[in-house]
């Protein structure tokens, strides 16, 4: 009896990570959720997708329940989160969990991101992984965090956007860790181990991914191959591919060339217009792996060509993509969601996956789920949460220890590693934004608790 006390408050943070699904009475659906379903079933994908949640989903689909697959979301994520807790000192007692998981799911958008049917929440695993293995050997005596090093290399394969991440990440922790070897030779012993650590994380995960790519894409590739078709859209969105196709078509031998008075205005018409629609510019062209080539040539030759432009484009789209806050992107009853929800009864009634009528049900398919007020709430719980954070680190440094300042710094510029990724190969999106930036109150859960403890400790 006393065991399942203590696993207690494990169980509630769990069921309110994943409290909008509950709410919502299905897991919540998004456009991309189809795809990443048949994909698994298909064990094949025509887009330039990382293979790892939909082979993830796959045995769900089986058994006929996408609950399961919720679970297990709000499991490995409420399992990081108390090894964050752990790491940066603030958990003593079981329910102390609580402490931070409880606010998180109503003041931030943890919850929701978890409780779609999505690969989102595996890129904040990948930054809390690498946050807490900085933090435990940083910690005295050092600890090696052996599951850490797992959930990073596993999240590492769910979505194209997340082994770009890691090796990013990583180089810069790397880099930081080589600095601080020469400055601080008496930490050297807790660096180098760092070190280690974080370079065999990049060479398991970058191995596993060359090896998914292989095997599903029948392509030697770091990241989900023939995915250049992302940023030419961007770059056509940005109004930088018109004029370079204006300048070189004359002596390069471009199809786009042909398209170049007629371009999509958007990235999302240009990569996803209905094959029958005058937009269906990339279906035209042979999708992403017929007309892969050509983006790469044209993306590199406006890169090299008119740098200055795309470090414009590229740092508006960074400022704009860190504003995209809301969680109810592509929740409303639009057009666009009729569509997906026909197509998922569909895929439903095919796979024989139980829920049909919960689905149809679903208050995700109402306009004011969930409210705008709460959508309001969480972004100035954001915007406070960075402030906070930012004058924690520069005045009040002193306050905390070694491994909470080099893992709060990790879990700051993952998430600015995160707004530059999703900035070059999208358009500013909610979704990119909303699955790492809860880690920001997440840190000033941890550093309040933390502090407050210390000063009690200090009194008395």
């Amino acid at each position: 009896m006393q065991r399942i006390l203590h696993c207690l408050p494990f169980i509630v943070a769990v069921l309110l990570v994943m409290a909008p699904a509950i709410v919502n009475g299905f897991p919540l659906i998004y456009p991309d959720s189809v795809g990443y379903l048949v994909d698994g079933v298909r064990l094949a994908t025509d887009l330039p997708r990382a293979m790892g949640y939909a082979l993830l989903l796959r045995p769900f689909v089986q058994i006929g329940s996408l609950w399961p697959a919720i679970l297990v979301q709000a499991l490995v994520t409420t399992w990081a989160i108390r090894i964050l807790w752990l790491r940066f000192g603030g958990l003593r007692e079981s329910t102390d969990l609580l402490l931070l998981i409880g606010p998180l799911a109503i003041l931030s958008p943890l919850s929701w991101t978890a409780s779609w049917v999505l690969p989102d929440i595996f890129t904040a695993m990948v930054i809390l992984s690498l946050a807490g293995l900085v933090a435990a050997h940083l910690t005295e005596p050092p600890v090696r965090d052996w599951p850490l090093m797992l959930l990073a290399i596993i999240s590492s394969a769910m979505h194209a956007s997340n082994i770009l991440l890691l090796v990013m990440l990583s180089a810069a922790i790397l880099g930081v860790t080589g600095l601080f070897t020469i400055w601080k030779p008496t930490c050297r012993r807790a660096l180098l181990g760092l070190a280690g650590s974080v370079v065999a994380v990049v060479v398991i995960a970058v191995s596993a991914n060359l090896a998914i790519n292989a095997a599903i894409h029948r392509k030697l590739s770091i990241t989900a191959p023939y995915g250049f078709g992302f940023a030419l859209a961007a770059f056509n969105q940005g109004g930088l591919l018109v004029p370079f196709l204006e300048t070189h078509c004359a002596e390069e031998t471009y199809r786009l060339c042909e398209f170049k008075d007629a371009l999509p205005r958007t990235s999302d018409e240009f990569l996803w217009s209905s094959p029958t629609s005058p937009q269906a510019l990339l279906a035209l062209l042979g999708g992403f792996k017929g007309i892969d080539s050509e983006a790469r040539r044209i993306v590199i030759g406006i890169i090299v060509s008119r740098p200055a432009a795309v470090t414009a484009y590229m740092w508006h789209n960074l400022i704009s993509q860190f504003s995209q806050l809301d969680i109810r992107e592509e929740m409303p009853a639009t057009d666009q969601d009729a569509v997906v929800s026909l197509q998922f009864l569909s895929l439903l009634k095919e796979y024989s996956i139980g829920g049909l009528q919960d689905y149809g049900d679903a208050l995700q398919h109402y306009p004011h789920f969930p409210s705008f007020m709460l959508v309001s709430i969480q972004r100035y719980v954001t915007i406070g949460s960075l402030v906070i954070i930012l004058c924690l680190l520069a005045f009040g440094s002193s306050r905390l220890s070694r491994d909470q300042i080099f893992g709060s710094m990790t879990i700051l510029v993952g998430i600015v590693l995160n707004d530059l990724i999703s900035a070059t190969i999208s358009e500013p999106t909610s979704r990119y934004q909303t699955r790492v930036i809860w880690l920001l109150p997440a840190l000033v859960i941890v550093f309040a608790v933390s502090l407050g403890r210390r000063a009690d400790h200090s009194a008395r």
